[in-house]
């Protein structure tokens, strides 16, 4: 694991520490890079190939680092930002609106579970009072 160590000052001093595994990638960044940069493989730094990114450096004479990298940079562009998130930030989300979608969808799924356990369990109960004797 690599860190990140930053410092911010101010009123109060304080360290940060991110691993840069934890770092998300942005896909038009990923995007920017192919197409501006392609050749010298820094869109396969980026998205975390570094193998990628040195054959692109060794070869960027040849011209054949520029084709491939115009090719990943519409390949990028076709992909949703779902896509790109499972890809290359290891399946979380970077965009906030997928996000909350996310977490709204999954909070009704585990809503409606509960709500049909309760409906079970009140039947339950009823004819369990249902079969109770009276005092």
């Amino acid at each position: 694991m690599h860190l990140l160590d930053f410092f911010v000052s101010g009123a109060f001093n304080t360290r940060y520490f991110v691993f840069l595994e934890d770092l998300m990638r942005n896909r038009n960044v990923a995007i920017l890079l192919s197409m501006m940069l392609g050749f010298t493989g820094s869109q396969f730094f980026y998205l975390g190939s570094t193998g990628a990114g040195v054959l692109s450096v060794l070869f960027c004479w040849t011209g054949i680092p520029a084709l491939v990298s115009f090719i990943k940079g519409i390949s990028l562009m076709c992909m949703s930002q779902s896509e790109f998130d499972k890809a290359y930030n290891g399946g979380k989300c970077s965009d906030v609106c997928t996000c909350l979608t996310t977490i709204a969808n999954a909070s009704q799924k585990q809503n409606a579970e509960l709500i049909k356990a309760t409906n079970v369990s009140k039947s339950e109960n009823k004819s369990l009072i249902d079969d109770m004797p009276d005092f």
